[in-house]
């Protein structure tokens, strides 16, 4: 499956490349991972992520390329994802988002899918409410089943954006995981973020480093990013992140995990 999506993607590509006279927009990222837990069973983890995303008329595809290689004990654990967007406006207050990607390996999940709308509110289109669900299969078995949904409010130089993540997992009842990003700055320029989540079996795509299965476990997640533009067409990013899960039986430890991003995003094609 992954060998079928990058022939098609290649040949997305080389379509998109002559379809669209604007650049596409490219980022290589780069995680490392350490760890806190009992008997020392986890990490370091190595994170290793390609994006592209191209803009034809009311289309944005793109994809996202992710490597991922963990040094747990007693057995190391590796796996590739592979995911197909596309973003598409149909009028001036809505907008849509689709995706699906497929993996290998023992440790990030085989098969996703996921669909959202986005409707703008207001006369200065500042408010957006957005509705979405999504499915992951994930290596060990399990399947997550979930909604998203929630408002982001854009202002002058930031943006606020919160999520509310009812979710089911074989075998287990549906909870409720909260997300929340807060980004400040501006394009060409420099931009923050702040993202922070907290819930229990939360969908295993939603942040960077994550031991599937969600289910059975309750994460505290924060991560922070910064992106510099070193000219119009690029620059760097730099971040740091943690999470603390526990098991949902008896709130035990299972690990405390700190990571740094570093990475570069850029311009290709203009």
């Amino acid at each position: 499956m992954i060998r079928r999506l990058l022939v098609c993607f290649s040949l997305l590509i080389a379509v998109t490349g002559v379809a669209s006279a604007d650049p596409s927009d490219v980022s290589l990222t780069g995680i490392l991972t350490g760890f806190t837990s009992g008997g020392n069973d986890y990490g370091p983890w190595r994170w290793f992520e390609l994006d592209d995303r191209s803009h034809i008329g009311a289309d944005s595809p793109g994809f996202e390329l992710i490597d991922r290689g963990d040094d747990d004990r007693p057995l190391a654990t590796h796996g590739t994802l592979l995911t197909i967007d596309d973003y598409h406006r149909f009028s001036k207050r809505f907008n849509a988002y689709a995706s699906l990607g497929a993996g290998s390996g023992n440790v990030l999940p085989t098969h996703t899918a996921y669909l959202e709308g986005d409707y703008k509110l207001g006369q200065d289109l500042r408010w957006v409410v957005a509705a979405g669900a999504g499915v992951i299969a994930n290596p060990n078995g399990t399947v997550q089943r979930y909604v998203s949904y929630g408002p982001t409010y854009y202002g002058n130089n930031y943006n606020v954006t919160v999520r509310l993540l009812p979710t089911s997992t074989s075998g287990y009842p549906t909870t409720i995981t909260t997300l929340a990003t807060i980004q400040t700055g501006s394009q060409g320029h420099a931009k923050s973020t702040l993202t922070v989540l907290d819930g229990n079996q939360a969908p295993s795509t939603l942040i960077d480093v994550f031991a599937p299965p969600a289910a059975g476990a309750h994460a505290v997640y924060a991560s922070y990013l910064y992106q510099k533009w070193l000219s119009p067409r690029g620059g760097y990013k730099v971040g740091l992140q943690f999470e603390r899960l526990s098991d949902l039986s008896d709130s035990g430890l299972i690990y405390l995990e700190r990571g740094i991003t570093i990475g570069a995003f850029g311009e290709v094609g203009r």
